[in-house]
């Protein structure tokens, strides 16, 4: 039901101002041309491996020169001491990411780097207690291409993204993998390896 108004009180027409706006001009398409040799990059099978330190975003600046150094010198031998050489690597900060040919290669580097760090006093580099590395790993078809910023071979597609979901619920101190990645493990052939079923996440 439509509220009586008191006689004598002329309803207010609101008035309202449109802000100033300034366009932005549109790019052109022709701004960012496609090289005229382009063509869909290869797709393979591949594993890759995500991992970082929970916790490190509490590290202070104090500490971070002791912790760089620590982290990535025990980075850099894992990855000489790897019989299989990762077919990519990258850190930055905390995290390191690689990209194997082979779930097995994935595995002894996940489990021979979480080795290696679980060996070391992080405290002594400022982390808490309950800070340790964590590692992910994922097996699925990815795009392999030239990355013209970095200026060598990447990897990337959806595959890649999965892996990455999986390290931020890894507990501390743990390897999780994927469904797809102990499948394949074990389609190879490989038994020596523990694989506990821990649910969906």
């Amino acid at each position: 039901a439509a509220v009586p108004r008191a006689a004598g009180h002329a309803p207010r027409a609101r008035t309202s101002r449109a802000a100033p706006t300034r366009r932005v001009p549109t790019p052109s398409r022709a701004a960012v041309p496609s090289p005229p040799d382009a063509a869909r990059p290869e797709r393979g099978l591949k594993t890759m491996l995500f991992a970082d330190f929970a916790g490190y975003s509490r590290l202070h600046d104090a500490f971070a020169p002791l912790f760089q150094q620590r982290f990535l010198t025990i980075g850099a031998e894992q990855v000489a001491a790897s019989a299989a050489q990762p077919l990519d690597v990258k850190t930055w900060g905390d995290a390191i990411y690689g990209v194997f040919a082979t779930p097995r290669e994935g595995a002894d580097f996940a489990l021979g780097l979480l080795a290696r760090m679980l060996a070391v006093d992080w405290t002594a580099a400022g982390l808490p207690e309950t800070s340790q590395m964590r590692i992910a790993l994922h097996a699925g078809p990815v795009f392999e291409t030239f990355d013209p910023i970095m200026r060598r071979h990447g990897y990337f597609g959806a595959n890649v993204t999965r892996a990455a979901r999986i390290e931020p619920i890894t507990p501390p101190g743990m390897v999780y993998v994927s469904e797809a990645f102990a499948s394949l493990l074990v389609a190879s052939g490989e038994r020596g390896y523990a694989l506990e079923y821990i649910g969906m996440l």
